[in-house]
Formats: C-alpha cells, sequence, structure tokens
C-alpha cells in the first residue's frame, strides 16, 4: 500500500474512531442524565410514599387506639358478645372512617355483625395475614397490603390488650384504600405499579393493565430493568418494598418513559454521525494533500535507492526545507557519496588484489598478523618468454601476456584459487589462503593439468603460440599481510613456497611438477609419474618430484 494511502486511512481512520468515542461518550451521558431524572422522580415518589404511609398508619393507630380504651368494647370481648360488642363500637367504627373495620376474637377469628357475613374485604384481609398469635405484641402493628376486586387496600390490625395479663383479648382490623400518587393523570410519561403477592395494582384510569399486569411480577426484585410497551416506549423501571406483613410482601413500582432521552439521544448520534461525515470529508481532503506532500520526498528517496541498489552511485535527492526531510535527504546523499567512493575503492582494491582478498580486507576478516596454515602454492611461467617476445613491441608484449594472464587466471579461479601476484611472464597462485577446505591439494592439481589444457586449446586456435611449466607443492606456510609501514601485500611465505617455485623452474613445456605432498592427495583421474631425485637449491635433500597428467 502506498504510503499517501495509508496516510490517508490512517486519518480518515482517527477521525471516525474520535467521532464513534464522541457518540460513545455523549450516548453515556445522556443515559447518565436519563437514569438521574429517573432516579429524582423515583426518590421524590418513594420518599412520598413512605411519608404518606407513616402519617396513616400513625393516624390509624391512634384512632384504634380510643376503641382499645373503650371499656364497654372491652367488656364485649371478653364476654364474647359480639351483638354488644358492635352495638357500642358502632359509632367510632364509623369515626375511623374505613373502607372496612371489624373484630378479631382472643384466638383471631373473624367476628361478624349478627346476622351478616363478613364482607369479602374482610375475609380477603383475614386471609392475606399472617396468624394473629405470630404477630409481636411489643411493637407496632404492621399494615396489610391487599388487592381485592383490582382496589388495592392497606389495613392495619390493632391488638386490645387486657393490661393485667398483657394478653390480647381481641383485635380491631380497619382498612383503607391505598392513596396513588397525584402526577398518575400527568399523561404516560410515569407510571406507577403497586405489585402484592405476585398481582398487580394499577391507578385509576391508568392504561395498559394487561401489559403490566404480564412485565411486572418477573422483574419485581430487578430494580433498574427496562421494558417495552407493546407501542414499543421504553420504560426504565424502579422499586422498592412496601412496609407490610410477611405473607403479603408488596413492592411500589415507578415505570419512568424513556421516549424523549431516547428521542435526545438519536438527535445526538444524528448529529455526531454528520459531523463525523463532515469530518471525514474534510479528512480525507486534507489527508490527499498530506499525503502527497509527504509521500512526494519519501517516493523520491524510494527511487534514488532503486537506482542505488542496481549500481548507480551518482544519484542526488533534491533537499529543502529545514525538517526531517530536508535531514533525510542530506543524510541520504552523504550515504549514496560514501557509497560511490567506497565502489571506487573496491574496484581499485579487486584491479590489485585477488577478489577473495580484497572482500576478506573489506569484511574485516582478514587475520593481517599472519597465520599458519597447510596451503597450495602454483607458479606457472613461459617457457622461452625472451626468444618469444625478442621481435615483438612493448605494446604486443603487453598484449600477449594480458592474453595469456586472464586466460590462466580464469582456470585458477574456477577451480577455488586464489592468485597471489604476477612477474614478468609468472604467476602465483595460492589454495588454503585465506579461505581453506579440505580439498585444497586436490583442486590445485587440477587446476594445473586444466591450465596446460587451457594453453594448449589456445595455441591450437591460432596465435602466437606459448608454452608453460607449472610448479605446485603443498604444506605449511605463513600467510598474511607483508611488506612496509606504507603498503602490504597479502601473500605467503615458507619452504613449500620456495619448493612450488623450484618445481616449476625444473618443470619442462607443457608438465606439471608436483611434490610428494600434492601426490598424496591426488584422486584415480590423475596419474603421477615420479622423476629422479634432484637437488634443488635451498633444500639439503634431494627432492623426489612427480610428473602429473590426465589418466
Amino acid at each position: 500500500m502506498r504510503f499517501s494511502r495509508r496516510i490517508t486511512l490512517s486519518i480518515l481512520a482517527i477521525v471516525a474512531g474520535t467521532s464513534i468515542i464522541g457518540a460513545g461518550i455523549a450516548r453515556q451521558q445522556v443515559r447518565r442524565a436519563e437514569a438521574d431524572g429517573v432516579s429524582a422522580v423515583f426518590d421524590l415518589e418513594a420518599r412520598s410514599i413512605r411519608e404518606r404511609q407513616a402519617l396513616r398508619l400513625e393516624a390509624t393507630r391512634q384512632a384504634i387506639g380510643q376503641l382499645d380504651t373503650n371499656s364497654f368494647l372491652f367488656g364485649a370481648l371478653v364476654e364474647e358478645d359480639w351483638a354488644d360488642l358492635y352495638a357500642n363500637a358502632e359509632y367510632e367504627l364509623r369515626a375511623l372512617r374505613a373502607l372496612d373495620a371489624h373484630f378479631l376474637d382472643a384466638a383471631g377469628r373473624p367476628v361478624a355483625r349478627p346476622g351478616s357475613e363478613p364482607t369479602p374485604l374482610a375475609r380477603a384481609i383475614d386471609s392475606s395475614a399472617l396468624p394473629v398469635q405470630d404477630e409481636p405484641l411489643d411493637q407496632p402493628a404492621r399494615p396489610i397490603c391487599v388487592l381485592q376486586d383490582g382496589l388495592l387496600v392497606e389495613a392495619l390490625r390493632q391488638p386490645v390488650v387486657d393490661v393485667t395479663t398483657g394478653d390480647p383479648v381481641g383485635w380491631i382490623v380497619a382498612a383503607w384504600p391505598w392513596t396513588w400518587p397525584e402526577r398518575t393523570a400527568a399523561g404516560s410519561e410515569t407510571l406507577y405499579v403497586v405489585l402484592v403477592d405476585g398481582r398487580v395494582a394499577l391507578p385509576p384510569g391508568q392504561a395498559m393493565e394487561e401489559w403490566l399486569a404480564q412485565a411486572m411480577p418477573p422483574i419485581s426484585t430487578t430494580d433498574g430493568a427496562e421494558l417495552e410497551s407493546p407501542s414499543g416506549e421504553p420504560f426504565l423501571v424502579r422499586s422498592f418494598p412496601i412496609e407490610g406483613a410477611l405473607r403479603t410482601p408488596a413492592r411500589f413500582m415507578v415505570l419512568r418513559s424513556l421516549a424523549a432521552s431516547r428521542a435526545a439521544e438519536r438527535r445526538t448520534n444524528a448529529f455526531f454521525l454528520g459531523t463525523a461525515i463532515l469530518a471525514i470529508a474534510a479528512g480525507g481532503a486534507v489527508s490527499q494533500w498530506m499525503g502527497r506532500s509527504l509521500s512526494r520526498p519519501v517516493q523520491q528517496l524510494g527511487d534514488a535507492a532503486r537506482l542505488i541498489g542496481h549500481g548507480d552511485y551518482s544519484i542526488r535527492v533534491a533537499v529543502a526545507g529545514a525538517d526531517e526531510f530536508e535531514s533525510l535527504g542530506s543524510t541520504f546523499n552523504d550515504m549514496a557519496q560514501g557509497l560511490a567512493m567506497r565502489d571506487r575503492y573496491r574496484n581499485v582494491l579487486d584491479a590489485v588484489a585477488d577478489p577473495a582478498v580484497a572482500e576478506e580486507l573489506v569484511s574485516g576478516e582478514l587475520d593481517l598478523k599472519g597465520r599458519t596454515v597447510d596451503a597450495g602454492i602454483l607458479f606457472c611461467d613461459i617457457r622461452g618468454f625472451t626468444a618469444t617476445t625478442e621481435s615483438m613491441t612493448p605494446d604486443e608484449v603487453i598484449s600477449m601476456l594480458n592474453d595469456h594472464m586472464s586466460a590462466m587466471c580464469d582456470v585458477i579461479y574456477r577451480h577455488g584459487g586464489m592468485v597471489d601476484k604476477f612477474v614478468g611472464d609468472l604467476v602465483m597462485a595460492v589454495w588454503g589462503a585465506p579461505r581453506s577446505s579440505p580439498d585444497d591439494a586436490l583442486r590445485m592439481a587440477r587446476c594445473a593439468l586444466a591450465m596446460q589444457a587451457e594453453r594448449e586449446r589456445l595455441n591450437a586456435a591460432g596465435g602466437r603460440a606459448i608454452r608453460i611449466g607449472i610448479g605446485i607443492a603443498y604444506g605449511p606456510v605463513v600467510a598474511g599481510c607483508m611488506g612496509s609501514t606504507s603498503r602490504v601485500n597479502y601473500t605467503v611465505l615458507g619452504a613449500r613456497v620456495n619448493l612450488a617455485s623450484r618445481l616449476c623452474s625444473a618443470a619442462k613445456a607443457g608438465q606439471v611438477v608436483a611434490d610428494d605432498a600434492v601426490r598424496a592427495h591426488v584422486d584415480a583421474g590423475i596419474v603421477a609419474t615420479p622423476l629422479e631425485p634432484f637437488h634443488v637449491k635451498g633444500f639439503s635433500e634431494p627432492i623426489v618430484a612427480h610428473v602429473l597428467r590426465m589418466t
């Protein structure tokens, strides 16, 4: 992918990511505000419900307490004279202004008016409450929530206690309708529900009874749940338990419509989407301009780098401005100049030194101090050189030597040898330095025979015939850079070098003369014919040499 396109995509990704993050943050803020609003309404309603319940219960307890002090009522309960009980308490019961008021006997059984049956509401209250024997007498009476024929009722059972024994002689039961919040009539933005023992009670006139009746029980203990009405309107539900008897658990639930906040959220999302589209369009245009301005110098550097990779070190890039690209361009030009200089030095080095030695010198892996190695040394010179060149001009001599040496060097290189030096018509080659291998002696022998074959081929091709003699020896030598403090030459020194030179002098035209060490390393493809031992300068003992030829 092009650099400019990557920049464009990166900027667009940043803009899109920022827009998405901004939309997400805004959405969270809207939902947090929405939850805070519902919580505020809920807390207000919950506090109002609890305060009204506390006031109503206290007033009810006081009103019933007046009946508790009525001596006629006490006596009728003790004597179980139910007709006298209701006759003496009729006025007080009407003063309670309750939906229902009746008595329980000492065993907690309902006591109906003589000649009548308990009302359905009274039966519902008595059947939904715990047995009065289980109610603690040392604590205020707890209210009872009852749902009867769709009517939500709150009832209270107050014991009538014998002060001498501390035991109840009966109970007074009174019930009042549940007081719903006044905001119920304010549309459907806020809905109220009371869940009594798994059944749903709704304020008068509130719609969606069937939906609420099905949706409320499963989430009765889940505060903060979200519901959706049949029309698709979302609601957030908050609830709290209403104080009541254990057998009549009741919860007050507030459902706050989220339609307005969801609409605000959609408007916010639409705003951020529109902003994002505009930002992406603007960002795309800016990124295209930036991408081109940034990729142009990068493209120039890439093109210049490819030309340098193909060996054109003269290339330079334009340097302008005062930014990082200017610094990069200057560094690139310095690098190109350094590579050009290094290439010139390398060309000169390859011309005056063997390529293997030049590569070792450039890489820094060549041991300049010298070391002892087993190496093969080859000397090759032209037989009758003086007589051959006597009638030739200097240019002809140089041309002939260059052609001859080029052909011989090609053979040496093909066999893994290192050309050490040229001395007039003589060429010296080495195997085993600066790099060695187990078959150095064998490769040197094959190279010597190949050099003779190549010379014969060139002679047969026409031109001035040249005859060469070759001497080879193998053994320990000292290899390293030797010379003066101002100029050194990588070469090998030792007795084996001298021996190879002497064997070259002893070789006749067309012969390859080798020492015993070389003969020990040749294979069956080479025949070694021994010569009579002979003395050579620098060696006290006669030398045993062999003439090599191919089988």
